[in-house]
């Protein structure tokens, strides 16, 4: 564990003072942090107040963007990484993982995991909005001290609040190596990732022993392995599956996010690249 100094994002004032921004924020919104009816589920509108509040409290995006927690994952050699290799950091934001749910028609009882979960928010807003169980595997020790900073926060408001609680969180630190975290995956209904922009596309994440299979090449893998219904949403296309595609075996929708600016990386005139996939068949051809 990675000592001393820095820290990340330091926090602002007392809980009572949280509570007093969270409700002038929601207020700004037009919103009201509390459910519409008793029982109800955060709404995505509701997690995103709530999340800007919670970063505010920690100091800020700039701040925490650029803190040890954060930026410590673009050195190298850090964490579960292997001496040289480097993993890279970008969020999704509420408005995209709202669109996520509805295109993959995430249901209450299935079961989600994002692999590469930064911060935690993806995993927390799928669990607060839809109370599925709901799964996040970060690499990065510091990426996942930040998420477990945010998650608190977030307990915090949804029980002062009395929003529905269904379903679990789990914020996992850890690596593809390990065995636990490659079934976790394969079990899921619906799998989140984030390889925007080709970051998956060498082996940067530690994960291949011979430093030169791909992430990409990793969860096409494991991928393979999963139950025939599943759907695997991701920001850039995952080669290996190709082919399975063209058999038949994966379906493959590609499209345009809904919204503008819906990644940390992008301009308000930009759209992200979205792709699903959904498993058809166990039966495909080697080739």
């Amino acid at each position: 564990g990675g000592g001393g100094g820095g820290g990340g994002g330091g926090g602002g004032g007392s809980v009572q003072e949280f509570f007093g921004s969270l409700d002038s924020m929601a207020f700004d919104h037009g919103c009201s942090l509390a459910p519409a009816s008793e029982g109800d589920h955060m709404t995505h509108e509701q997690f995103g107040v709530m999340l800007e509040a919670i970063v505010m409290q920690l100091g800020g995006w700039g701040k925490l963007d650029s803190s040890e927690w954060i930026r410590k994952g673009n050195g190298t050699g850090q964490g579960n990484l292997k001496k040289g290799q480097k993993a890279q950091y970008g969020r999704a934001l509420p408005i995209l993982v709202e669109e996520m749910v509805e295109e993959t028609q995430l249901q209450s009882n299935e079961v989600f995991v994002d692999v590469g979960s930064g911060m935690g928010q993806v995993v927390m807003q799928v669990n607060a909005t839809t109370g599925c169980n709901a799964h996040g595997i970060e690499v990065m020790e510091g990426r996942h001290s930040a998420a477990e900073q945010v998650k608190t926060y977030w307990e915090l408001v949804r029980g002062n609040r009395n929003f529905k609680t269904e379903g679990s969180c789990n914020l996992i630190c850890g690596s593809l190596q390990d065995i636990e975290n490659r079934k976790l995956i394969a079990s899921a209904d619906v799998i989140f990732i984030n390889n925007a922009q080709g970051i998956f596309s060498s082996g940067r994440d530690g994960t291949a022993d011979d430093g030169k299979t791909s992430l990409n090449d990793v969860l096409c893998g494991i991928i393979r392995g999963t139950r025939v219904g599943t759907r695997i949403f991701t920001l850039d296309i995952i080669p290996g599956l190709g082919p399975m595609v063209t058999q038949g075996a994966f379906e493959l929708k590609e499209f345009e996010s809904k919204h503008k600016a819906c990644c940390s990386w992008l301009s308000d005139q930009s759209s992200q690249p979205l792709f699903l996939y959904k498993k058809l068949s166990d039966t495909w051809q080697c080739g």
